[in-house]
Order: structure tokens, then C-alpha cells, then sequence
């Protein structure tokens, strides 16, 4: 269980010692030097690539598609001075408010509703009955 977690610490190291040394030749270094809107735009293709393929193609390549996603993701976090571990960090918050029986939108506690019902089409509830976009509504 711990050898993708490592290798993903791994390949975030490799990715922060492209952004810092820039190789000549490496794709990595293209990507840097491309700029934060190339990355985005490459994340924003390997994340329709992914889900096209979980659709219709393979399990090998869904799984080709996915490591091209997780690698232009960790590029672009990297671009933005943050890491793959700024990432479970999140992860790791939103389990321990699950725990306590909110969810990542603040369900519970925060706007007073069941955790089930906090959470209608993509929105949340807050507190004056109104509907807000719910982008970390997923618990």
C-alpha cells in the first residue's frame, strides 16, 4: 500500500528539481517554460482523456490516461509553489471532518443540515437558505 504513495513523494521531488534546474530536453522543463496556462490547458485534456477512456476504452489505457493526469497535475501544482503533499493534506482535513460528521462543504456544524442534505446537484446550503457552488462538496 505505501509503494505509490512514495513513488507519487518521488516524482513531486522530480518535478520540484525540473522547476528548479531547468535540463535542457526534458518535457518537464518545456511544460515550466511554457507557462501556467499551457499546464492548465494539458491538465484540462488529460482529465477528458481520462474520463473518455474510463468510458470507453481498456482498463490499461484508463490507467495510461490517469498517470498523464496525476503527472500534468503535479507540474501544474508545482508551477503554482505547491506539492502533491499540499494536496493529501486537503484529503486528509476533509477525512477528519467527515469524521465529525461534516462534510468538506461545511455541511453540518457550519450550516446546520444532515450531512446528506447538504449537498443538492453540486451546490450547498449556507446559512441564509441560499444555494452557493459546492466545489468540495464530495465527502
Amino acid at each position: 500500500p505505501d509503494a505509490p504513495a512514495d513513488f507519487l513523494g518521488e516524482l513531486d521531488a522530480l518535478v520540484q528539481s525540473r522547476d528548479e534546474q531547468r535540463p535542457a530536453g526534458s518535457y518537464t522543463t518545456r511544460l515550466f517554460e511554457a507557462g501556467t496556462k499551457r499546464m492548465a490547458q494539458k491538465v484540462g485534456e488529460e482529465g477528458v482523456e481520462t474520463a473518455i477512456a474510463a468510458l470507453a476504452e481498456s482498463d490499461e489505457l484508463l490507467l495510461g490516461e490517469a498517470a498523464d493526469l496525476i503527472f500534468h497535475l503535479t507540474v501544474l501544482l508545482r508551477s503554482r509553489g505547491l506539492s502533491l503533499q499540499d494536496v493529501k493534506d486537503v484529503l486528509r482535513e476533509r477525512h477528519a471532518q467527515a469524521g465529525e460528521g461534516r462534510n468538506a462543504c461545511g455541511a453540518g456544524p457550519v450550516c446546520g443540515l444532515p450531512v446528506p442534505a447538504c449537498c443538492i446537484g453540486g451546490e450547498a446550503s449556507n446559512r441564509s437558505g441560499g444555494l452557493r457552488p459546492a466545489v468540495q462538496c464530495w465527502v
